[in-house]
């Protein structure tokens, strides 16, 4: 993660003039929401993604359509930080490795302060706080998930003049996705969308291992991260078309490329704004 090339380095090092806009891209999805547990659209609803990339820096603004913006995260290659930004509270927190470490402690000491606390109650009793427990603490080591398998399904389609092939992607012979994918040379800043998305998947991977599974961290898993499992290099490309499912087989979401331009970003557009509150995962979790 850490690692660059040195063209890259030196990239970086020329474009790190503050408050100077640099060249990038913007990218806007319009999502189809079939899933009934989003935090913030109903089954049956769409709603908009603009995201905005420059170097090894994202930003990702989720709104409804009438153009309010309901959540926008941000990502930081460079730091290994990423910002989730809740704009009706005015709050965000910050999720990086030091961060996690410090929860991932905190939650193992509670839990033996609890396994101790429970050695001087009555059986019965005992067994109906495990139960209680079950779930809010610490599962284990990490395991990570099965190698994805993808698979070209034969199929042609087109998204605003752009040839696409589909393909799908199943774990454990479980369908994931369904995704009609394109080159990403055919999409202005698709190669940079896509390196990108990698990274923060790697980043993912790495906080839900030190995280050692706790289920206070399932939104490391899913929502907001979730929504980049497709652009990874398994699928040869940016895909213009991606139909996620459940597990079971019912489509939870699907995402419909619509433009992408070159674009100047400012700087200010990948810091959350100053008058908003740092909520800490400590405080998230209980």
């Amino acid at each position: 993660m850490n690692s660059r090339t040195s063209l890259l380095a030196l990239y970086l090092t020329i474009t790190s003039l503050a408050g100077i806009a640099q060249a990038g891209a913007i990218f806007r999805t319009t999502v189809e929401n079939y899933a009934e547990d989003n935090a913030f659209f109903d089954a049956q609803e769409s709603y908009v993604t603009v995201t905005k990339v420059e170097g090894n820096r994202m930003r990702m603004d989720t709104q409804g359509t009438d153009g309010k913006v309901a959540s926008t995260v941000l990502f930081l290659g460079d730091t290994d930080e990423m910002y989730m930004i809740d704009h009706d509270d005015k709050t965000y927190i910050v999720m990086d490795r030091e961060q996690i470490e410090a929860l991932g402690k905190q939650l193992n000491e509670a839990m033996q302060q609890m396994e101790e606390a429970l050695k001087n109650v009555p059986e019965a009793q005992r067994a109906m706080m495990e139960k209680m427990m079950k779930g809010k603490m610490p599962a284990g080591d990490y395991e990570p998930p099965s190698p994805a398998v993808v698979t070209d399904l034969g199929e042609s389609g087109e998204v605003n003049g752009i040839a696409c092939d589909w393909k799908q992607v199943s774990r454990d012979d479980v369908l994931e996705e369904k995704a009609c994918v394109c080159d990403q040379g055919a999409i202005a800043g698709g190669e940079e969308m896509v390196a990108l998305a990698n990274e923060m998947r790697d980043f993912a991977e790495g906080l839900m291992k030190m995280a050692n599974q706790a289920s206070s961290f399932s939104m490391l898993g899913g929502g907001t991260m979730g929504d980049f499992s497709s652009l990874t290099g398994d699928l040869g490309g940016f895909p213009l078309i991606s139909e996620h499912y459940d597990g079971e087989g019912k489509l939870m979401r699907r995402s419909t490329f619509e433009s992408a331009d070159e674009v100047s970003i400012p700087d200010e557009e990948f810091t959350p704004p100053s008058e908003y509150k740092r909520q800490t995962l400590q405080g998230m979790t209980r």
